[in-house]
C-alpha cells in the first residue's frame, strides 16, 4: 500500500507543479486572474485524477479486485496528502522568491474588477473588506496552509468519488 500511496501521490505531484508551471511561465502573462484562477483549479484536478488510479492499482494488484469504500477514501486521502504537500512548498516559493509581488498584482486586479461593479461608500467598503482578508496573504506558513488545505479538499472530493465508484460491493469497510 505503501508504494501505491508514494508512487500515485508523487505523479501527482509532479503533474500539479509541471502544469502551475506552464500557467505561469508559458501561457500568455495577461491572461486575466479569473482565468488563471479558472486554469489552477483545473491543473489541481488533473493532477488529482492519479487518486482515482491509484485507488484503482491498489484494488487491482494489491487487492486481488476487492476494496472497501473506507479503504479506497483512506488509500485516495493518503495520496492527497503528498501533492497537497508539495503544492503549498512550491506556493511558497513561487510567492517569496519567482513572484514577490503576486498579492500586490492581485490586489489591483481585484479593485479594478471591484470599481467596475461599486462606487462611493460601497466601493470603499468592498476595499476595506477585501484588505482585511488579505491581511494574511504574504505570511509563508499562510499561504502555505491555504493551498494545503484546497489541495486537500479537491482531492476528499476526488477520493469520495473514486472510492464510490471503485468499491467492491461484497467487502466491508
Amino acid at each position: 500500500m505503501k508504494t501505491t500511496i508514494l508512487k500515485f501521490g508523487l505523479y501527482s505531484s509532479v503533474t500539479i507543479i509541471a502544469l502551475f508551471t506552464i500557467n505561469l511561465f508559458v501561457l500568455p502573462s495577461d491572461l486575466s486572474m479569473g482565468t488563471q484562477e479558472v486554469l489552477g483549479y483545473l491543473a489541481m484536478f488533473i493532477a488529482l485524477t492519479f487518486v482515482f488510479f491509484g485507488i484503482k492499482s491498489y484494488r487491482d494488484k494489491e487487492a486481488r479486485g476487492k476494496i472497501s469504500f473506507g479503504k479506497g477514501l483512506k488509500i485516495g486521502m493518503l495520496i492527497t496528502l503528498i501533492p497537497a504537500f508539495l503544492f503549498g512548498v512550491f506556493d511558497v516559493i513561487y510567492i517569496t522568491l519567482l513572484n514577490p509581488g503576486f498579492f500586490e498584482e492581485y490586489r489591483t486586479a481585484m479593485i479594478t474588477k471591484m470599481e467596475s461593479q461599486y462606487s462611493g461608500a460601497e466601493l470603499a467598503a468592498k476595499i476595506a473588506e477585501f484588505d482585511s482578508m488579505m491581511a494574511m496573504a504574504g505570511n509563508p506558513w499562510f499561504d502555505f496552509m491555504l493551498m494545503f488545505i484546497t489541495v486537500v479538499l479537491l482531492g476528499f472530493i476526488v477520493s469520495l468519488i473514486s472510492s464510490f465508484v471503485l468499491r467492491s460491493s461484497t467487502v466491508k469497510a
